[in-house]
């Protein structure tokens, strides 16, 4: 009787059906994609495995394994989402600049606090833990596209600030992403250490992160403003160590 209500019950758990049609395809990924995120934010750091995140959306692991060969795949998908997103929500914020086009750029980075939340957490893991575990060929296939779109960003960033042809703002905005990555790494703590520094002298081991990133940004693009600008008598590195006569 045991068996048969334990029976029942198995047959009574909802199955998701097969997904046949490109749309259903790109739904079934996404569903993949969404259960993963929600799996790492409640556990303790660590990616979940492929057959938790398989169960969670009521599939076969073999079924999860259709769509991305491993764990570390999953996430680099949502990371690119989440990073492409961001991208093109800073281009789109570059619209008419200002007399001062600086702070409205700096404040365009920060889009990412309401619409792209997950950004850092996803960009914290690439390097480290993700690519390492990628297979190469798919790797470099995300590092082109990648590539792409922070391209077209930083053509977006040149004719906003009215920068000359041959002033690329491609590497400041590197510089940016690889500074607001370690940033975030470094103004965060695990939940329960972050409890104990509270009341701690090593609480003044963490920073703020919008305030850090701001400051880092200004001081970056800044200097990438100034080098279209005429450089002032005295404004050269000879200029610090010459003497008045």
């Amino acid at each position: 009787m045991a068996e048969t209500n334990a029976l029942a019950a198995a047959d009574s758990t909802p199955k998701m059906q097969r997904a046949r049609q490109p749309k259903q395809k790109e739904q079934r990924r996404d569903a993949i994609l969404q259960a993963a995120l929600s799996l790492y934010l409640q556990g303790n750091g660590q990616l979940p495995k492929m057959d938790a995140v398989a169960k969670q959306v009521q599939l076969a692991k073999g079924t999860a394994y259709i769509y991305f060969s491993s764990k570390e795949e999953i996430y680099q998908a949502l990371l690119e989402q989440q990073l492409t997103s961001w991208l093109a929500a800073v281009q789109k914020a570059l619209k008419r600049p200002q007399q001062d086009p600086l702070p409205q750029l700096v404040q365009a980075f920060q889009c990412w606090e309401h619409q792209q939340p997950h950004l850092w957490t996803l960009a914290a893991l690439n390097q480290t833990v993700l690519e390492p575990a990628i297979d190469t060929k798919k790797l470099l296939a995300f590092r082109t596209r990648m590539a792409q779109q922070f391209r077209q960003t930083a053509e977006r960033i040149q004719t906003f600030l009215q920068m000359p042809a041959g002033q690329s703002a491609l590497p400041v905005l590197l510089q940016t992403y690889a500074s607001m990555v370690g940033l975030w790494q470094f103004s965060k703590a695990p939940a329960a250490l972050s409890r104990l520094m509270q009341n701690s002298a090593g609480g003044n081991l963490q920073i703020n992160f919008r305030q850090s990133t701001t400051h880092v940004c200004t001081l970056l693009w800044r200097e990438y403003q100034q080098q279209s600008q005429p450089q002032k008598k005295g404004a050269s590195l000879g200029g610090w160590f010459s003497r008045p006569r």
